[in-house]
């Protein structure tokens, strides 16, 4: 194929949760997810390296590990109550409160989701769906409070095994089953 620069994808979309008619408008019969930008999606694949004594221990071939995650990353630019009480885990009544309700070896999959990122040109870009998703605040998350920056909320999600055994489904939106 010859490469066509008029084939060049720009994915503009937005976020839901929770989606159970996938073949509807947005938010797909869930609930949307705030207003978010920088939404970003990334393959967490481990290599397993082989190494060689005989060069030096360098490295001479690669194979896929065993393990393979993905992540999406955003940034929330506004405080939906929504979005917010699925991300915090000390969330209730529209206020975040420190200590919280987290105890110590809480289960963060009991917080889990149904995440989809619905294209804006669903003809044109592909969907994606995380079919179980552990909503993250970033750990490095800094929450700008002043006129100088916008105020945004760094969040991720880890895609995890459904019970149906899926992780993640992408492409047309609806050719993909919930």
């Amino acid at each position: 194929m010859i490469p066509n620069a008029s084939q060049i994808l720009y994915a503009p979309g937005r976020l839901c949760y929770n989606p159970n008619a996938l073949g509807s408008a947005f938010p797909h019969g869930g609930t949307a997810l705030g207003i978010v930008k920088s939404i970003a999606l990334s393959p967490q694949v481990k290599l397993a390296l082989v190494t060689a004594e005989e060069y030096g221990g360098a490295v001479v071939e690669a194979m896929p590990g065993t393990a393979e995650s993905w992540v999406l990353t955003c940034v929330l630019r506004d405080f939906d109550a929504d979005a917010v009480g699925k991300v915090f885990g000390n969330f209730a009544g529209g206020v975040v409160t420190e200590p919280g309700v987290n105890r110590a070896g809480r289960l963060m999959s009991s917080s889990s989701v149904v995440l989809c990122f619905s294209p804006n040109a669903p003809t044109i870009a592909p969907a994606v769906v995380f079919h179980r998703a552990i909503p993250l605040v970033q750990e490095s998350a800094v929450l700008a409070m002043s006129r100088a920056a916008e105020f945004g909320v760094p969040i991720s999600f880890l895609a995890i095994r459904s019970i149906a055994g899926k992780t993640i489904s992408m492409g047309p939106i609806g050719s993909i089953a919930l």
